[in-house]
């Protein structure tokens, strides 16, 4: 996975499998359904306190690039199988257009394994809290190894992650326009 030269703005981006994963093989190097989907907001947009112009700074760009380290981090993935498309966007259009992209192409980090984008949690709540879904199945980001795992362990979300991409493996006809770039 290259990696992205810094740009400004947030926006919207969608992330693709290139590899030989047997999990994700169905959408390995189709580019057309993509393995996640995410957003950024600008800078103070999450509490709505002092929020910055959208195109301030660079929230778009930092947030591939934490992604870019948490795969990096996870034990059974080569960064190199791993693209993006990004746009950046009005923060305005964001919301929409992420919310259309995971209801149109289903992407099986959004919908079965919740976890791959969040953050880690602070204080104590760390070990208290339950290890995101994503992080179950896929081991070696560091935060996430201290949190207690999931109690059916990864065995039903492998399964899980099986039947859903034999329902969504291909782009559904309505899905038009994807963003550009590489990660």
């Amino acid at each position: 996975m290259d990696m992205v030269r810094s740009f400004n703005g947030c926006g919207i981006y969608a992330i693709y499998y290139a590899g030989d994963h047997e999990l994700y093989a169905p959408i390995s190097g189709s580019f057309e359904v993509p393995i996640y989907v995410g957003k950024s907001d600008p800078e103070g947009g999450r509490k709505g306190l002092e929020v910055a112009e959208a195109w301030a700074g660079t929230p778009l760009w930092k947030r591939i690039l934490a992604h870019r380290r948490k795969l990096k981090a996870a034990t059974d993935f080569e960064l190199e199988d791993f693209y993006v498309r990004y746009l950046p966007a009005d923060d305005l259009f964001t919301p929409m257009a992420e919310r259309l992209m995971i209801k149109d192409l289903q992407p099986v980090w959004n919908v079965i394994l919740e976890g791959f984008g969040v953050n880690p949690q602070g204080g104590p709540r760390q070990a208290e809290q339950m290890r995101p879904k994503w992080h179950e199945v896929h081991a070696g980001v560091p935060w996430a190894e201290g949190m207690r795992p999931q109690p059916s362990g990864p065995g039903p979300l492998r399964e899980a992650i099986h039947k859903h991409l034999k329902l969504h493996a291909a782009p559904p006809a309505s899905a038009a326009g994807r963003p550009p770039g590489v990660i």
